[in-house]
């Protein structure tokens, strides 16, 4: 965003929880050996099974506090590039 002139983009869409720690590399090995990890394995839905998703109830106080941040330094580069209304 750092790159973009002020007022040039009219939306911006995220897909929270933006990889904090699910997709960590020992997450992501725990997510490929099928066991443990912060990874829950929904219900099948109409005979489709469904992929693995993370839960959101295993960030520490820590994890909680680096999200913080996270939307805080986005929010602000955000605010400058987007168009007002």
């Amino acid at each position: 965003m750092e790159k973009r002139g002020e007022n040039s983009i009219h939306a911006i869409v995220t897909d929270p929880p933006y990889g904090l720690r699910e997709y960590t590399p020992h997450e992501k090995q725990k997510l490929r050996n099928g066991r443990g990890g912060v990874w829950r394995i929904p219900p099948s839905f109409d005979g489709c099974k469904r992929r693995p998703l993370p839960r959101f109830t295993v960030l520490t106080k820590s994890d909680r506090e680096k999200l913080k941040h996270l939307f805080f330094q986005f929010a602000r580069r955000a605010v400058r590039v987007l168009v007002p209304g």
